[in-house]
């Protein structure tokens, strides 16, 4: 079995216009419609697409972040043969942030600026360790020197506005990492960060899943660090995933529409490639097509794509389309 399964997953929202016509309160749209998803034991899948496909609601849905008006309605979210949907808050609390930790999208939102870094950390340690707080200052140390950052002692007394972009990143993984957990949710870990920075903090993450044995869900929309680090990539787009199988097969031979459109929006060195931006913009959840959700932008679209689309399934890797 692997570490987490996600099974046929749907989670909906009310209707924007629900709470102001009587007749639609009952109405809800789906965000997540029919996700399925797994990740082995100290592997890397990357769960990649354009904003708004779902891919930090997946992540949210696995931790149990999701909150009313929001609502999980079937599925299933398998994590070391434990089942996390509809699990009650209090035995979520055990595995999140435990088993299970999650590197947010931006690192001054996820640090608390009335704090100090060590007392943030000390903080995760103390919670979930049961360490004194003396144990947990000198384990503090060892995390931010373990992600390179010199001087932990020094940073640790610092707050997060005196850090730079890249530095507060890596505390924000030295929080995910102080409990060591089997399973790490990067949701855009480089975001905002330079290319040096950036190219450090992949390879920080690739020693963490290499040395740890650390199963990685990586969110990304960047293609182009997919194939450096992801043995499974996932293609997302409307709340479904597109296309799923081995990174480099893919980027090498995409079978669906949608990963091509990707692909061929990519800048390139070589030749004298023209950027080619997909047409029209993403689907609102209030109005997402019947049959593929790519149909109305897909250039290759047939009839036969405006009915539901079979997901054909061939040796570890699957594409939902007709073609």
């Amino acid at each position: 079995m692997p570490l987490l399964r996600i099974e046929n997953l749907f989670l909906s929202f009310p209707h924007p216009q629900s709470a102001m016509d009587k007749k639609m309160r009952l109405e809800r749209i789906s965000a997540l419609r029919g996700v399925s998803l797994s990740v082995e034991e100290g592997q890397i899948v990357a769960l990649a697409g354009e904003s708004g496909s779902g891919k930090t609601l997946t992540a949210y849905s696995i931790l149990g972040l999701v909150d009313p008006p929001a609502k999980l309605d079937s599925g299933s979210i398998l994590f070391s043969g434990q089942e996390l949907a509809g699990m009650s808050e209090n035995s979520l609390r055990k595995i999140r942030g435990n088993q299970i930790s999650m590197i947010f999208q931006e690192p001054m939102t996820s640090l608390n600026p009335v704090f100090t870094i060590g007392y943030q950390i000390d903080e995760v340690l103390i919670t979930h360790k049961k360490m004194n707080r003396r144990d947990a200052r000198k384990k503090s140390e060892e995390l931010l020197e373990s992600v390179g950052i010199t001087d932990p002692a020094m940073r640790l007394k610092q707050y997060p506005f005196e850090l730079s972009g890249g530095m507060r990143q890596r505390v924000v993984i030295a929080m995910a990492l102080a409990t060591s957990p089997r399973l790490l949710i990067a949701d855009e870990p480089t975001t905002s960060l330079d290319v040096t920075i950036q190219a450090q903090i992949l390879n920080l993450i690739k020693d963490l899943n290499k040395n740890n044995n650390m199963a990685i869900l990586l969110i990304t929309h960047d293609l182009g660090i997919v194939g450096q680090l992801a043995d499974k990539l996932a293609i997302m787009y409307a709340g479904q995933i597109m296309e799923f199988g081995n990174p480099r097969k893919i980027l090498k031979e995409p079978a669906h529409p949608y990963t091509k459109g990707l692909l061929n929006s990519l800048p390139r060195l070589e030749g004298n490639h023209r950027l080619q931006a997909i047409p029209g913009t993403p689907p609102e959840l209030t109005s997402i097509p019947a049959g593929c959700p790519f149909y109305p932008r897909c250039p290759e679209k047939k009839e036969e794509c405006r009915s539901p689309v079979p997901v054909r399934k061939k040796s570890g890797s699957f594409t939902r389309c007709i073609l």
